[in-house]
């Protein structure tokens, strides 16, 4: 079943909200990889959706980079090694 764009919204912002919990969260801790190769504290949040969630962590807080379909970055090979590491 596929969701509308408001729903797709709405669950991509409940996921940035459990993001302004990073310190606290530890679902979030544990499903979020960072990603040495872009930069200081660059991380992606791997969902349990079908939604990655990009991220750098920041003195003052967290700023969202990309959020991108699982599908869309697995077709480049590129979310199976962020699933590893």
């Amino acid at each position: 079943m596929r969701m509308s764009r408001e729903e797709t919204r709405r669950r991509i912002g409940v996921w940035i909200d459990q993001l302004k919990r990073w310190d606290t969260d530890p679902y979030i801790r544990q499903h979020s990889k960072k990603l040495d190769h872009a930069g200081d504290n660059v991380y992606v949040l791997i969902s349990s959706e079908d939604f990655l969630i990009f991220y750098a962590l920041e003195e003052d807080g967290i700023t969202i980079l990309d959020v991108a379909r699982k599908s869309a970055i697995g077709s480049f090979g590129y979310f199976s090694e962020a699933k590893q590491g």
